[in-house]
């Protein structure tokens, strides 16, 4: 009788490893981590109630699948590194140029999850305009370093990064610095996407600013993903759930939702 117990027991034993085999290795998977560094209305403050409307996205993606959606804010250019490790699963925010300098291309969705439009802003007494990159040539630039900033503009970033005419900044509350220091007259204009600059701009109460010009580039430039680590064996089917998931949201209206809690509507 024992022994035919034991031999149950080692039965159900291998019918569990038989069907959790058959499982998808992410359903597997309790944790995804994403992260980036504070890119308002996109990625925010981490445990706020407005963690940033891509972080809301995700969450309503990956969560009703038992993925639990861990966001980090990590400054962009370690983030990159940490993606090509593995030590970060999804990098918030990424597109094709502004990770063009990692060794192994990270993993994209084919459904993005926003698109930036980067204007130059002043405060409200200048007079400049952009008009090309040789208007860049009289005044101090203020940009994100590690960002890319499109065709026409990044050749100039790039000459001239280190310089008077050009600084880069790093850390985790990037555009808000640069914003303070356009304020304290360190610099005389910021290259910035337009959601992130205005959200921020009203988050420190800064209202005494312009636009003074856009940065054309070709739309596929311009859409922002989360881009899954390399190294990652699940990143092909993380890739497939959140493209899955964010045209379901689309449709059930959900993502509407998510967006009008920061004010903004659906990119496409």
């Amino acid at each position: 009788m024992l022994s035919g117990l034991s031999g149950f027991n080692r039965f159900c034993r291998m019918l569990l490893l038989v069907l959790l085999g058959t499982l998808p290795a992410v359903a597997q998977s309790k944790t995804l981590v994403i992260g980036a560094d504070l890119w308002c209305p996109y990625n925010c403050t981490p445990g706020s109630s407005h963690p940033g409307y891509v972080v809301e996205v995700a969450r309503a993606v990956f969560e009703p699948l038992g993925i639990k959606v861990v966001y980090r804010n990590i400054p962009w250019q370690r983030a990159k590194r940490m993606l090509e490790k593995g030590t970060l699963q999804g990098l918030i925010a990424a597109t094709p140029a502004n990770i063009a300098d990692l060794k192994v291309a990270p993993v994209f969705p084919r459904e993005s999850v926003g698109r930036m439009h980067n204007s130059f802003y002043t405060l409200a007494s200048s007079h400049w305009q952009f008009a090309k990159a040789p208007s860049l040539d009289d005044i101090r630039l203020g940009v994100v370093d590690g960002y890319d900033y499109g065709p026409h503009v990044q050749p100039y970033i790039t000459r001239w990064k280190g310089s008077e005419r050009v600084l880069a900044i790093t850390g985790t509350h990037a555009v808000a610095r640069l914003q303070t220091l356009m304020r304290m007259g360190r610099v005389d204009v910021i290259l910035e996407d337009d959601d992130v600059f205005r959200y921020t701009a009203g988050q420190l109460g800064f209202e005494d600013y312009r636009k003074a010009g856009a940065v054309t580039a070709p739309q596929a430039m311009d859409n922002l993903f989360i881009a899954f680590s390399p190294v990652d064996p699940k990143a092909a089917d993380y890739a497939k759930m959140l493209s899955q998931g964010v045209q379901r949201l689309r449709r059930s209206g959900e993502l509407a939702r998510i967006l009008k809690r920061y004010g903004l509507t659906d990119w496409k």
